[in-house]
Order: structure tokens, then sequence, then C-alpha cells
């Protein structure tokens, strides 16, 4: 069961970051979006007051890479975030004090924006939305195959998610490709090979979708994972043959993985295999099934990795895979959810700390 869920989790995130990345047009746009009205619950954020009155605007649009948008209140005076953030920052997309938005130039972890105008005339808060994005360009999905040292090639329909076959992309021999990643601007897909203890990258056709080599870097025994940073300067890789995590640089135009002198963490024991990156990039957890830990790093500017107070954090029977969960929880700060024997496990992440507190374990539908 555990093995059904990864498999699950590895192939819709790569369908997904394949279409959020399928295009690089900068400008501006308002056409509208359209959201199904369960998935505009918002309350408003943490930082309304007693009495405050929260609503959810009907304002959707979606923003091209560096384009901007403009939202209005009622409210000359609001006060204005992203994501919780005044102001917003080059990770989520900055907003004006008259909510100018302006969107990032890489498509953020998660594209969706949430735009928040605090009123304290009107003693209320406005949550609106955004996606960040590319209004054209064809969506692609990536999957890979060890055994047939192979890459396959699909277009993804954006409305239905009907996955339609192109083309087989040959690795080369004896590579057996375990696992894909791709690159937060779309650009570069990365190929894990543990056939041969590297990594691929390949320049992605923004038109076609077909591969072309962009040269490869070695790694330790067992590639297993690979995250990036929230604007892709940064790669993280599990190497679970040697209990290891690899930092990289990344050159955003030619797609170029540099090893960091600093960019090495060993755990001393068990395969480290799973990982998960928190939205701002500030922290990299991996999942340690072996010794049945979850690993907290914290990521330094110069991208190197920092072990986290109180890691490693001890995780229930059967660790298996990681996700983090941005928003609010129990204990005020962000989620992150593993999957174990017993189902899916909750931890509190405290957005400021790294730190994982366990919740609760959700049981497996039979």
């Amino acid at each position: 069961m555990t093995r059904k869920y990864v498999i699950a989790t590895a192939c819709i995130c790569i369908a997904l970051l394949a279409g959020c990345g399928s295009g690089n047009s900068t400008g501006n746009s308002a056409a509208p979006l359209q959201f199904s009205s369960a998935g505009n619950n918002s309350t408003g954020g943490g930082n309304s007051g007693r009495g405050r009155i929260s609503t959810s605007s009907d304002v959707k649009a979606r923003v091209l890479l560096g384009g901007t948008q403009q939202f209005t209140n009622s409210d000359l005076n609001a006060t204005w975030a992203v994501n919780h953030v005044p102001g917003g920052n080059d990770v989520l997309g900055t907003i004006s004090s008259t909510g100018l938005y302006t969107a990032p130039a890489v498509v953020p972890l998660n594209p969706v924006i949430t735009i928040i105008a605090d009123s304290q005339a009107n003693n209320s808060t406005t949550v609106m939305q955004a996606e960040v994005g590319a209004l054209t360009g064809t969506r692609f999905a990536y999957v890979s195959s060890a055994t047939d040292n192979a890459i396959q090639i699909f277009t993804a329909d954006g409305k239905t998610g009907v996955l339609q076959p192109v083309s087989i992309f040959s690795v080369g021999a004896g590579k057996a490709p375990a696992a894909l990643a791709l690159a937060p601007n779309g650009n570069f897909l990365y190929s894990l090979n543990r056939g041969t203890n590297d990594i691929s990258g390949y320049a992605i056709d923004p038109s076609s979708g077909n591969l072309t080599k962009a040269g490869s870097v070695p790694v330790p025994a067992g590639p297993n994972a690979l995250v990036f940073s929230a604007k892709g300067e940064f790669a993280y890789v599990s190497c679970d043959g040697v209990s290891t995590i690899v930092a990289f640089a990344v050159n955003l135009e030619t797609g170029a993985l540099s090893p960091l002198s600093t960019g090495l963490y060993g755990a001393g024991a068990g395969r480290i295999r799973s990982l998960a990156i928190s939205l701002d990039g500030r922290f990299v957890y991996a999942a340690n099934p072996d010794t049945n830990q979850i690993i907290a790093l914290a990521v330094a500017a110069d991208g190197s990795l920092l072990p986290v107070t109180g890691s490693p954090f001890p995780a229930q029977p059967g660790l298996s895979s990681i996700v983090v969960s941005e928003g609010s929880s129990s204990l005020g700060g962000s989620g992150l959810y593993a999957g174990s024997n017993n189902g899916i496990e909750g931890y509190d992440r405290n957005p400021s700390t790294g730190a994982l507190t366990y919740l609760s374990s959700v049981t497996q539908a039979s």
C-alpha cells in the first residue's frame, strides 16, 4: 500500500509541475479564471482581529510571469499582503499599497496566490486569488522507465487531465532513470539515474516537449529524490546508498548543476529517500525509513544545509513519503504529512524554526 501512494504522488507532481512551467511568457493579463465554489473558503487569515468581517471576492486572475494585475478594494487605504506576507516578496510576487500585484519571474511551487486586502476603516479582510503562469503553451508530462532506460513524453489536457503519448526518449543504456524532477522555470527536466549514479539534465522544447541533453553530473550511490528551492537556484538530491543529501547550485540559463563545496549532509545511517521542501525554500525535510525518522534541515543563504534544532524527529513505523503543507495548523504553524504503516501522519511545522511536532494519524481507507 505504501508503494502505491509513493508512485501516485510522484506521477501527479510531475504532471502538475510540467503544466505550470510549460511557458515563459511575460506581460500583463486580466483574463479571468474559473474556480469551483468549494475552493473559495478562505477565512481571511490569522491577523484579523476579534469581530473582524472576512469576505471572499470573486476577483480571480491569471497573471503571466513577471506580469501585473490590478486588484481593488473599497477602502483606498487598505493594507495589502500576498499569502499573508505584507507587500509580498520575490518568490510569491509583490503587491503595492494600491493593490498592483507583480508576479515573480519563476512559477511558485504553489502557483495559486492569495491576495489579502485588510481594511481598518471597514473592519474587514477581503481575500482574492491569482494564478501565476503562462496563458499559452502546451502542457507536457514525463514518465521515466528504469527498466527501459527511457522517458516517455505525453501531452496533458489542462481541463480534463487526459494524457496522450507523444514519443519515447532514450536516456542511454544502463542508466536506469528512477525518478524525474522539473525545474521551477519549466525549462529543464532532470533524470536521477540509479544505474550510473548521476543526474542527467535535459532542455525542454516548449512547443513539442522534446528533450535535448544538457549535461550530467555524478552523485553518490543511489540517487532517489530531487527537490528545488523556491526560485530554482539550488537543488537537493537524496542518495539512499550512502545516507547522504547533496546540494547543488543551478544555472537557470543552462540547467547545469554544480556541487556546493559545503553542500553535503550525511545522516550517518539508514536510507534517505523522500524529500520535501517548504514553499519559501527555507527548510528541507527528508524521510529515513530505516530509522523511522524525519530529518529537518535549514537552508542557508549559500544553499548549504544545517540541521534544525531537535532533528531528526521521530516518525511512526513504516515511514515512506513526506509532503509539506503550507497554512495554519492547530499549533499556529504549517504542516507536514508522512505515509506510514498506520496511514497518513500529521505534523505541525514551525515556519520560523522548521521544527516538527507530531499531531495525529489518519487511518487509510480500506
